[in-house]
């Protein structure tokens, strides 16, 4: 997906109105992951590695309306960041993605109708609430915590 990454995907389909069923199969295990997944608007969440033994419990409970984690995952790990990460902002997610889309602060303030002083102050809050002091220690806390996805390098 070359202008969208998977989270933004299930963003986008749960907002519709003729609302779909998301399960996502990924191969990440990442709490922090799975956890902004569910916050996006998926309804299951099943690791690659357990597709033979939940798939189909996995979408029975999704078509049933219920939602399914796979059972490799820790639920406990997955509300604690949840509650962590709660204090975050959507437009400081918004600046966080762009920043590692690796545009500058010039283009994140053009894309986002905002001043650059703007978003140099969302980026200053972030890394404050993220505890980190330079902007790729930002990116590297921000992945870590399912919070943004890095672009594959092309190099």
């Amino acid at each position: 997906m070359p202008r969208l990454n998977g989270l933004e995907v299930v963003s986008r389909l749960a907002d519709r109105p003729d609302r779909l069923r998301l399960l996502i199969v990924s191969m990440y295990d990442d709490a922090a992951f799975v956890a902004r997944a569910l916050r996006e608007g998926a309804d299951g969440y099943i690791l690659k590695q357990a597709l033979e033994d939940d798939l189909f419990r996995a979408l029975d409970a999704v078509c049933a309306g219920q939602i399914y984690l796979c059972p490799l995952i820790e639920r406990k790990r997955i509300q604690a960041v949840e509650l962590s990460d709660s204090d975050i902002t959507e437009r400081e997610r918004e600046v966080l993605q762009l920043i590692a889309d690796r545009l500058t602060t010039a283009e994140v303030a053009e894309r986002l109708f905002i001043s650059p002083h703007t978003a140099t102050r969302h980026r200053a809050n972030l890394m404050r609430k993220l505890n980190v002091h330079n902007p790729a220690e930002l990116l590297r806390a921000a992945a870590a915590r399912g919070l943004i996805i890095l672009p594959q390098r092309t190099d």
